[in-house]
């Protein structure tokens, strides 16, 4: 029996109708499924290149497929984060299977109670687009249809605050010849970095927490700051002076049986007035310390032991 005539009969159909669907579909891998009741044909399904197609009636197809159910692209998600985007496609066929090009790193394709889903945790921030598969059978066989995806991750905001400063740096004035070190204690988050600037401008590789200026010159002074930086911003201190003290200038004067002189003080600086029997000030005395708490002029007065010789010097001693 031929082809044409074992068709008709399968399907009871009329001989110019079925005659019809042979000339459209030359290439029908299977031609035989009907669902009938007495006096009438429901549907009859012909399987065509692989593809389902109802000639009358409705049945399942993977037409418009490519449109998933919740949006054209899932929902952007944050590094460290768990992450769950449902599989499916639009319309009554439901996929077996699915298939992707590569995920974003942390991401896969799972199955649970025969659902489909993109999980995981991703580990990397940024854009993917990703081709995305819904398969006819469950070993990805058969008919498919597949679509863009683009998967967008950000980096999770840290918790933290930015710095403050609890313990600033002081002000000093320090002796030409010494060393002077300034120190900051920060709060806030940590990490912390550190710039330290004299003069408004950065102190090349000074970028810990403590700065020390050494062997001080008649010309080391300056304004000094630092610059403290967290990942949650930045301060910068309140500029402090480095001030050098200089040598000061002794003025004398006789005042009936004393002798009377006076210099320039500086703040913080600390000055021993001495006293010896010769000018090399062999077996010299201490007359008095003076340390300033404003700069301005210092005042000393000394009665010298009747009959004897007395040599005064002023030396600094301190900061």
């Amino acid at each position: 029996m031929s082809a044409k005539l074992l068709a008709q009969r399968r399907c009871q159909l009329p001989p110019i109708l079925l005659a019809v669907l042979i000339q459209l579909a030359p290439a029908v891998q299977w031609f035989s499924q009907q669902v009938a009741q007495p006096g009438s044909v429901i549907a009859i399904v012909v399987k065509i290149g692989g593809i389902s197609a109802a000639l009358l009636g409705g049945a399942q197809s993977m037409s418009g497929a490519s449109t998933w159910v919740s949006s054209t692209n899932p929902p952007s998600g944050k590094v460290g984060t768990a992450y769950t985007y449902r599989l499916q496609t639009a319309g009554a066929f439901s996929a077996l299977s699915w298939s992707s090009s590569a995920l974003p790193s942390g991401l896969a394709i799972v199955t649970s109670n025969s659902l489909f889903f993109v999980q995981g945790t991703p580990t990397t921030a940024g854009t993917n687009t990703v081709m995305l598969t819904a398969w006819e059978n469950s070993n990805k066989t058969g008919a498919s249809t597949s679509d863009n995806a683009t998967f967008a991750f950000t980096n999770a905001p840290v918790a933290g605050t930015g710095p403050t400063i609890t313990t600033p740096p002081r002000s000093q004035r320090q002796l030409p010849g010494t060393n002077a070190t300034f120190t900051v204690v920060p709060a806030g988050t940590a990490p912390f970095a550190y710039q330290w600037r004299k003069d408004n401008s950065p102190v090349p590789g000074q970028t810990n927490s403590t700065i020390t200026f050494s062997n001080l010159t008649s010309t080391s002074g300056g304004s000094i700051a630092v610059v403290v930086t967290n990942a949650f911003g930045s301060i910068t201190s309140a500029p402090v002076s480095l001030l050098i003290a200089g040598t000061p200038t002794i003025t004398n004067s006789i005042v009936g049986a004393a002798l009377r002189f006076q210099f320039q003080g500086e703040t913080g600086v600390t000055y021993r007035v001495e006293r010896g029997p010769t000018v090399d000030f062999v077996n010299a005395t201490a007359v008095t310390n003076v340390t300033p708490t404003v700069d301005g002029p210092i005042t000393i007065t000394n009665t010298p032991t009747s009959g004897t010789n007395s040599f005064f010097r002023l030396r600094l001693l301190s900061p």
